[in-house]
């Protein structure tokens, strides 16, 4: 039986004051749904992120994580704000819970309060149709998208951003990283995508965009995390961490 969000407990972490039961503990989890893995790429790609998003259940059991990256750049004369998902799974029986989701729309309205005056970006590779639904469900704009080509602006940034966190294995041409061997991809029971769901443009547009995502080519997306762009639930629970940051941290 799924349990209610009451009953799932999220947890951030900064990546070093994880424990080697936790970590293990999250490459159990990841491996069950990920082949071509290993507990060393793991923990080499974990040590690239800052952060981590846990959920638990009330057994204290991992059920769920996102792992995260947040970052500054100079961009074309700004300082922008960069928030970088790596790994991100759910135990399959808490799929349709979205907690995570909303602990980590929550995440990075707290990153935006700390830097209310730079503009925040979604920067993150999608290996599987799930995860790209994701950028229609939070947000109104987004790249890329079969509703609209992807202005200059942004596609140069995303290049920009690809090319400097995958050099020679970002696919310019096409938008997506790929590696002479998967860095890991979904096994093939979690990767397919129902027939149902191949009627919807934007699942129609994914797969047209990276045909290879069941061999572990990643989908290079963007989107701008502010209130203008966010629709109304997802614009809700930003600003709830957006102001549950600033509470924390006003001085009186």
């Amino acid at each position: 039986m799924r349990e209610s969000m009451e009953q799932l407990h999220p947890k951030i972490t900064p990546i070093q004051q994880l424990d080697l039961d936790s970590i293990n503990a999250m490459y159990r989890l990841y491996a069950d749904y990920y082949a071509c893995t290993n507990l060393v790429a793991f923990q080499k790609d974990l040590s690239q992120k800052n952060t981590v998003l846990q959920i638990f259940n009330d057994e204290k059991q991992l059920i769920g994580f996102t792992t995260i990256l947040n970052y500054a750049i100079s961009y074309q004369g700004q300082t922008l704000q960069i928030i970088y998902s790596g790994d991100t799974i759910m135990a399959e029986q808490y799929w349709g819970t979205p907690i995570l989701a909303f602990s980590w729309l929550k995440f990075a309205g707290g990153l935006k309060a700390q830097y209310p005056e730079q503009s925040l970006y979604w920067f993150i590779i999608v290996k599987g149709h799930r995860t790209y639904r994701y950028l229609p469900v939070f947000s109104k704009v987004f790249y890329p998208n079969y509703q609209y080509p992807t202005p200059q602006w942004e596609q140069h940034l995303i290049d920009h951003l690809a090319h400097a966190t995958f050099g020679k294995h970002y696919q310019k041409t096409l938008g997506t990283v790929h590696f002479p061997t998967s860095q890991g991809h979904l096994k093939q029971h979690w990767a397919q995508i129902p027939e149902k769901l191949l009627q919807r443009k934007d699942i129609q547009f994914f797969k047209q965009k990276n045909p290879n995502y069941h061999l572990g080519d990643e989908l290079v997306c963007l989107c701008k995390l502010d209130e203008n762009n966010l629709k109304p639930l997802a614009q809700r629970l930003f600003q709830e961490g957006y102001l549950k940051h600033y509470d924390e941290h006003v001085v009186v």
